[in-house]
């Protein structure tokens, strides 16, 4: 008997990754497997629909294009897409979510589906998350810290690829694979536009599990899908409104305190004040925007976040240019250590302009197979106190460098370490030259607002 699959693949606009994705998905290495495709358009500019299969696409007439009147967000495409895909005659049998952007391996879909067949107590099983530029998997599925509410890899430190399967509370739909009774019990997806639905869809299939917490769902280490860790090498632009707002649905998924809303919004105002210290105001008015709409329960759809109004990053091919003529005497930098990770060709780009500063600091990325966490594997903890502390010393004494190459976080690690400080994302550099106490007096009116609006998530029922 054939075990009939339908992968769904919410888009909007990205023409060229939808491309690559069919064409990785006519590649799969299949034995008794129907698999179509269901693509969802998101009100794309352009009508995907036009973007025919190339000739060497062997899933043909098995692909089905849907448009929307209106883009949905990631979460909309993926509730349409399970919808109609539970409508088919005959339904399939499994459901396989999958990004516009990523690139499944030839054995990423057979892999779920062997982990499946092995563990029936399992309603769902994702990929394993490996970033293109490190070389490194930086996610196998996903927990949801008790504590502080915040999101973090199953397997902090690797998933073991001799394990069938890594237990966990959620998974990314950038790979997803659900039995059809599992889904069509779960239900849509919650309606969030972006960021953290997939997170709540999959602590509501956790609960219709029969297992131990969690166990109903499990990342598979050797299923690989390659999938920047875009989030880590930008400054989220209009994604922090929707992290902020649909952060706290996963803690009422899973009935915890409300000490562990007011934990996870005051991470929320470390972003929002660290924003500022970044020269980013606007980054943290769309934190503040987006905890304001979770104080007052508007937690559905697009909403509202503000439009950002930052000058465009200066290309890394120019940065060395805005520091004028070389200085009288060497500049000191600090660098960032985690800027080794930037994808390529950003990293080339950086580190010629490192060399025309006169620099002797090198970006070489690590091996491959380093014991050292890249970006998005080490366990991520809330600030520190000691981070706060340093900030200080550094508020009151003076930074400790000229210039300060830092990676887009928003962490006290990061704030006032050069008198001029230098944002490095894929997509260039933004410069902040700003007075210290100034700019930490704005810092201060930024989380004053965001706390008395953690207040109000707190208290909400």
């Amino acid at each position: 008997m054939l075990t009939r699959v339908a992968a769904v693949a919410p888009c909007f606009n990205r023409r060229d990754d939808l491309r690559s994705l069919l064409s990785d998905l006519a590649a799969q290495r299949l034995r008794r497997v129907q698999l179509s495709v269901l693509v969802i358009d998101n009100a794309s500019d352009i009508p995907l629909e036009s973007l025919l299969p190339p000739s060497s696409l062997r899933l043909g007439p098995a692909v089905r294009f849907v448009r929307l009147p209106v883009n949905l967000g990631g979460s909309g495409g993926f509730s349409e897409g399970l919808r109609l895909a539970l409508d088919t005659d005959p339904p399939p049998h499994f459901l396989w979510l999958i990004d516009s952007d990523a690139r499944p391996h030839r054995h990423a879909l057979a892999r779920l589906l062997l982990a499946l067949h092995r563990r029936p107590d399992l309603l769902a099983v994702g990929s394993a998350i490996r970033d293109p530029g490190s070389g490194r998997v930086f996610e196998c599925g996903g927990i949801v810290d008790r504590t502080w509410g915040y999101y973090a890899p199953a397997a902090p430190h690797g998933p073991a690829p001799v394990r069938l399967v890594e237990p966990c509370d959620y998974l990314a739909a950038a790979s997803l694979l659900v039995r059809a009774l599992a889904a069509r019990r779960a239900g849509p997806f919650p309606d969030t536009f972006l960021n953290c639905d997939d997170v709540t869809w999959g602590l509501r299939l956790s609960h219709a599990s029969a297992s131990a917490r969690g166990r109903g769902l499990a990342g598979v280490p050797r299923s690989i899908i390659e999938h920047h860790a875009g989030w880590a090498a930008r400054p989220h632009g209009a994604g922090r409104y929707y992290q902020a707002r649909n952060a706290f649905l996963p803690i009422t998924q899973l009935g915890l305190e409300p000490a562990v809303r007011f934990r996870r919004a005051v991470l929320e105002t470390v972003r929002a004040a660290g924003a500022v210290f970044l020269a980013r105001d606007d980054l943290a008015e769309l934190t503040l925007a987006g905890l304001r709409d979770a104080a007052r329960g508007a937690t559905l759809g697009r909403g509202n976040p503000p439009s950002l109004r930052a000058a465009p990053p200066v290309p890394l091919d120019a940065l060395a240019a805005q520091f004028g003529r070389p200085p009288a005497r060497p500049l000191t930098i600090f660098l960032d250590p985690r800027l080794r990770h930037l994808p390529e060709p950003a990293r080339t780009r950086f580190q010629n302009q490192l060399r025309a500063l006169g620099s002797a600091l090198d970006l070489d990325p690590p091996p491959r197979n380093d014991s050292a966490h890249p970006v998005g594997v080490a366990p991520w903890t809330p600030p520190r106190v000691a981070e706060f502390g340093a900030w200080l010393i550094r508020l009151f004494a003076g930074p400790l460098a000229d210039v300060a190459f830092v990676w887009p976080r928003d962490w006290p690690d990061g704030w006032t370490r050069g008198r001029r400080t230098v944002v490095i994302t894929v997509d260039g550099a933004s410069i902040a030259v700003t007075p210290r106490w100034r700019t930490a007096l704005r810092a201060l009116r930024a989380a004053l607002r965001a706390l008395t609006h953690a207040i109000r998530i707190t208290l909400r029922d």
